[in-house]
């Protein structure tokens, strides 16, 4: 993730462990970060063929309400340790069809950059 003054980047790898191309159209993601609301990625949509057991980045992007953006300063500054985080990858606007979750730290040396 990276946080710049227009929003919040995202990358995800989208995996395909068949033994055939996968392409899906329409992507969204949605997030969310320290417990506040969901967001859900800026359009476009995004598209992706993904080779047969291969992996494809995506790049997602977020507008950032204040609230979020001081959580994200505040871990970039080191003044909290981590912060939970929930992705989901949603196709055709509703259905879901990909979870992860985790925590977000601040990668050492570059500001704005988390993991």
């Amino acid at each position: 993730m990276a946080l710049s003054r227009q929003g919040l980047t995202v990358r995800v790898r989208i995996s395909n462990v068949n033994d055939f191309t996968q392409s899906l159209d329409e992507l969204s993601l949605e997030m969310v970060l320290a417990g506040f609301d969901p967001e859900r990625s800026r359009p476009p949509l995004q598209s992706v063929q993904v080779a047969a057991t291969s992996r494809e980045p995506l790049d997602f992007q977020f507008a950032l309400r204040p609230q979020l953006r001081d959580a994200l300063g505040r871990l970039d500054r080191g003044e909290i340790e981590r912060l939970p985080w929930t992705l989901q990858l949603i196709r055709d606007e509703d259905r879901e069809i990909s979870t992860a979750f985790g925590y977000l730290f601040a990668v050492p040396g570059q500001a704005g950059r988390f993991r």
